[in-house]
Parts: C-alpha cells; sequence; structure tokens
C-alpha cells in the first residue's frame, strides 16, 4: 500500500493546494484569516486518520462478530489476486452498492486479511458522531457532507483531499448511489464523487485511475426491518447514540451468507476507447454527458458481477405466481425459468443454487417458514404454500435483486404479452417506450445498444421454445415464463399507475410525504380480501416516479423540496397511463 502520511502532513498538503490557496485569498484582510481557519476546520472535519494498531485490533473484533451473525463471508482469492496486481500501479477506487452499515467493515476485513491496503472509506456525515465518528475515522473513514451546494471553500478542500490521496496511491471506496439502497435494488447513480475524483485525472494529478465496480450482497440484510419501516412511510431515523446502542439486537441473530465479488478494473482509457474519444474530449463540453455515461457503464458492471442468493430466487419465484396461495410445483417451474434467464445473462448463482438448484431452493423455504414469510409446505399441506400479508414487502425486496439482472427480460416479456399487435416492430417499440417510461428503475450499459440485447433475448426465448418468431410474427408457445420474468417488474408498474392516478385525490400543490402516506394507505387496503399477491407502495419508488413525471413535464415537481404541484400536461398524463395500464394487463394472459 501507500507510505502512510500522518494527518498533519496530509492537511499540510490540503492547505497548500493552489484551489484552496485562491479559495481562501478570495478574502480580504479578517475575511481571509477567516478563510484560512474555516479551510483548517474543514480538514479536520473530513480527513480520516487510519491507525495501524486499531486495524489489528479490530481484525479480531470483526473476526468474531462475522462468526457470530454470518454463516461465512463468501468472496473470491482470485479476485484479490487481481486486486493486488493493479493496485501496484496506482489508487484502486472500489465503486461499491451499498445496503448495509456492514458493507465497510467487510471490504475492510476482507483487504486485511488478504494483505492489502485498506481502502479509505467515503461516510456520510451523519456518522461523525462519538463515539462512532472517532472510531470510523482511525479505522480508514472520511467524512463529507450530504450536499455541496453553496459551500465553495468546502468543495475546494474535499477535491484537495481526494487529490492527495490518490497521488499518495492511497485506495478509496464510495457508495456510488449516495446511500444505502432501502429496496433491494440497484438506484441511479450520484455524479459529485465521481466527479471529483474525475477531476484528478482532467488536471493531470494523476494519468489515469483503476475503477473497481463493487458488489455486496447479504442471504438477509441486518438492515432489513428499518427499511421496511422507512418504505412503509416512517421517517428515517437520525443516526445517534442511542440509535448506536439500540443496534446491539442485530448481533442477537445470524443472517446467513454475507457476498462481495469484484469486477476487473475499469480505467478512464478503457472508457474513452470504448466510446471512441480522447480524454481530452471527455473532459471538453460534453463532460457531464461522458461522466453520467461512465457512472452508468461502471455501474452496469456492478450488477453484472452480482451473485443471487437461494432466497431471492424464492421470492422470485412466490410473487411470479400472482397469488397468496401457490403449488410448490409452481415455484419450481418459475425458479427454473428464472435460472435459465440468470444463467443466459452470466449472472453468478451462490454455490447451493449451482451445485443443486432444488436443494437450494426447498433450503429457501424453509428459512422462508422459520423466518413466517410463508405458511405450508409441510406434511400437513405439502402441495401448496401461503405468503401472509405481512411477509409480502420482504418478498418484495427480496426479489428486486433480480430486477438488476434481468430487467430486460422482464419489459421485453411485458411487451410480447400486451402488445396488440405481435410483430417483432411493434414489441421492440413497446420494449423501448416501457425502458424510457421507466428508465430511472434500470441501470443498462450505454455501449449495449437497445436492438443488440433486444435480439439476443428474442433469440434466447425463441431457442427455450417459449416463443416463435416467423415472418417478424410472434406466437406465444409457452406463456408461463413470460408471464414470470413479466412479474419481476410488475410491482414498480403498478406504483407509477398509483401515483399518477392519486395525486388526482389529494389535489395539488401537495408534499411527496403526504402522497406517500395515501399510496401506502391505499396499497394496504386493496390488499385485505384479495387472494392475489398485490404490491406495496413503497416511498423510494413513488418519489423515483414523481420525478419521472417532472422530467416528463407531466406535473410540476420540485424534488429538493418535496413538493408536487400541479399536472402542467394531462394529455401525456393519460396517454402515459393508458400505456402503464396496458403494462399491467400480462396477467390477464392466466
Amino acid at each position: 500500500g501507500p507510505v502512510p502520511l500522518s494527518r498533519t502532513e496530509i492537511k499540510e498538503r490540503v492547505l497548500q493546494d493552489p484551489r484552496v490557496q485562491k479559495a481562501v485569498s478570495s478574502g480580504e484582510g479578517d475575511r481571509e484569516q477567516e478563510g484560512r481557519k474555516k479551510a483548517e476546520a474543514y480538514v479536520d472535519e473530513i480527513a480520516a486518520n487510519p491507525m495501524g494498531q486499531v486495524h489489528h485490533i479490530l481484525y479480531y473484533v470483526l473476526k468474531g462478530l462475522f462468526a457470530k451473525i454470518f454463516d461465512g463471508v463468501d468472496s473470491r482469492s482470485d479476485q484479490f489476486s487481481m486486486l493486488k496486481q493493479t493496485n501496484s500501479n496506482g489508487s484502486l477506487i472500489f465503486i461499491s452498492t451499498h445496503r448495509s452499515h456492514f458493507d465497510y467493515l467487510i471490504i475492510g476485513y476482507l483487504c486485511f486479511i488478504n494483505h492489502m491496503a485498506i481502502p479509505l472509506m467515503a461516510a456520510g456525515q451523519n456518522l461523525a458522531f462519538w463515539p462512532v465518528g472517532p472510531t470510523l475515522r482511525n479505522c480508514a473513514a472520511f467524512f463529507m457532507r450530504r450536499t455541496f451546494r453553496g459551500l465553495s471553500l468546502y468543495t475546494s478542500v474535499f477535491a484537495a483531499y481526494l487529490k492527495v490521496l490518490v497521488q499518495e496511491k492511497y485506495n478509496i471506496n464510495f457508495y456510488i448511489e449516495g446511500g444505502r439502497s432501502r429496496t433491494g435494488k440497484l438506484l441511479q447513480p450520484k455524479l459529485g464523487m465521481l466527479s471529483l475524483i474525475l477531476e484528478t485525472i482532467e488536471n493531470g494529478d494523476v494519468d489515469d485511475l483503476s475503477f473497481i465496480p463493487t458488489y455486496m450482497a447479504y442471504e438477509e440484510n441486518p438492515e432489513e426491518k428499518s427499511y421496511l419501516r422507512e418504505l412503509a412511510g416512517r421517517e428515517k431515523q437520525k443516526e445517534s447514540f442511542g440509535q448506536f446502542v439500540q443496534a446491539r439486537s442485530v448481533l442477537k441473530k445470524r443472517y446467513g451468507k454475507a457476498y462481495i465479488r469484484f469486477h476487473e478494473p475499469i480505467t478512464l482509457d478503457a472508457f474513452c476507447k470504448l466510446a471512441g474519444i480522447t480524454k481530452d474530449e471527455f473532459f471538453a463540453k460534453d463532460k457531464r454527458k461522458w461522466i453520467h455515461e461512465f457512472a452508468y457503464y461502471t455501474m452496469s458492471l456492478v450488477a453484472k458481477t452480482g451473485i443471487v442468493t437461494p432466497g431471492e430466487l424464492a421470492a422470485a419465484s412466490i410473487l411470479a405466481t400472482g397469488r397468496s396461495r401457490s403449488r410448490v410445483t409452481e415455484v419450481e417451474e418459475n425458479s427454473h425459468f428464472l435460472l435459465l434467464a440468470l444463467k443466459h445473462e452470466n449472472i453468478e448463482l451462490d454455490s447451493r443454487l449451482a451445485h443443486n438448484p432444488s436443494i437450494g431452493l426447498t433450503d429457501a423455504l424453509s428459512t422462508f417458514k422459520r423466518r413466517d414469510l410463508i405458511e405450508g409446505g409441510d406434511k400437513a399441506l405439502p402441495e401448496f404454500i401461503i405468503a401472509p400479508h405481512k411477509a409480502k414487502p420482504t418478498l418484495f425486496f427480496l426479489k428486486n435483486s433480480l430486477a438488476n439482472f434481468l430487467w430486460s427480460e422482464s419489459l421485453i416479456s411485458t411487451a410480447i404479452l400486451t402488445s396488440a399487435n405481435r410483430d417483432v416492430e411493434n414489441v421492440r417499440d413497446t420494449y423501448r417506450q416501457a425502458k424510457t417510461l421507466l428508465s430511472k428503475e434500470v441501470i443498462w450499459n450505454p455501449f449495449e445498444w437497445d436492438t443488440t440485447q433486444f435480439d439476443s433475448i428474442m433469440r434466447f426465448f425463441a431457442d427455450k421454445k417459449w416463443m416463435d418468431m416467423t415472418d417478424a410474427n410472434i406466437t406465444i408457445l409457452n406463456p408461463k415464463p413470460l408471464i414470470c420474468f413479466a412479474s419481476i417488474f410488475y410491482d414498480i408498474v403498478v406504483a407509477y399507475v398509483w401515483t399518477l392516478n392519486r395525486m388526482d385525490v389529494l389535489g395539488s400543490p401537495v408534499s411527496t410525504r403526504e402522497l406517500s402516506k395515501e399510496l401506502i394507505k391505499y396499497s394496504q387496503e386493496i390488499q385485505k380480501d384479495s387472494q392475489e399477491i398485490l404490491p406495496i407502495a413503497q416511498t423510494v419508488t413513488i418519489n423515483q416516479a414523481l420525478s419521472r413525471f417532472g422530467e416528463m413535464g407531466i406535473i410540476e415537481f420540485k424534488e429538493s423540496k418535496k413538493s408536487i404541484g400541479a399536472v402542467i400536461n394531462n394529455a401525456l398524463k393519460l396517454e402515459t397511463l393508458e400505456f402503464l395500464n396496458n403494462l399491467m394487463k400480462f396477467r390477464e394472459y392466466r
């Protein structure tokens, strides 16, 4: 790893940075002195202070902790060999999914036992409270504010700090989604941190950097309950010492396996070659567009690096039946379809699914029974399993991981089942329109053309004899797998429909919180007497739907103020509703 600099040396390097000097000297007299003191305070607020002794102590603490709560931390030694070889050439920038506060503990622990430099971890300022903040800072965390808006000196200091880190070949880990995913699905990338890191290349501070797409997953997420409470409309609790003490309850359970996977490194040079541009062109007038493309490309590699757990497969297979009471044979059949699609996408499977899918699914269903997520499937009722209403949010949460991998299969299947005219071009157009409308719900590779992806999946469906394409006309031979895939995005489509429909109930203007409460209440009411598995309204999906409708010009939506105004294009609203309602009709094909 790097030759470690003391906190004082790093502070001095940051304060002497020309950008920081310019920001400080823009004041005069007392204002300049005040700016210098403020810059020093910002460095103290931001900078990590890793201590080798703390790392050694933490190794023994985490070794015992992980043995107590996990059935193992699943990683691959060959990937660490690859990382160490790459690390010899400069900093590694880990771009990670963020599922739990355990993420950074796991990656730090595994780097330590694999004799790698522990990456400095980007942490939110909300975690800087005592005693967590000082402890994390001594482990490897540096802290950043939620927004840099209006803080030009803070931005200069933070950028200078990152510059020192990459010049000294420190590894960095940050979460491109901006926070923990509370839905089980990848979130849209936030460009701020990535932009500042790429700026070090633009300014010539380093020639290039190695970005490592990193996937974290858990059989049972330790923070799942708190996520589901927030998705059901409860306010997120502010991190505090009291909350830290209460979190000890997490240590009383076991959560199955934790997983970490790394993609091969991607450099900016390699990305530019793929895009057919030079680095100078990357940083020219279309810079923000290219950073956006780089973020989506990297996140698409994160998704390709993912791994599917038995629980995720089981949850998706149960929900795909569409009914609260379903035959075990249906669930098994759905799992078979999903496994075929995952293998087609070259997505890694947990070893239990890879070696014996039937046993892997049986183990998952047994775990679901223990967690009260399903009933039945025992000697008294061997043919059926029942998903009680209270378990559905957890099942949707687990299912959403598969949406990261199979969103194309899901939207194409929906298009095939719901297109009035089943010719290939009509289905292709429906797919493109669905992808565009639901663009905040999918992570795509900007170098993978829609046509290529669409044609590959259509050939896959045809090869499996699920449909036939003759003279560009589609004949459905077996609707079951298509219904199974379409079900993956069903709850998201429904949430978008509800969001457009229920705004009229409350009128405008209205806060996003009020609308979320109304939708959650509505979704709970319609569940009561239904034998179908109906979606549960979730705050994250509602907010993403509102943001998308705002972008489209359907409604007035101020995301920063969390306020929804009037419908400004009623014709487009009705057209969008008609399209979304049609996508939901695939269930009638049963």
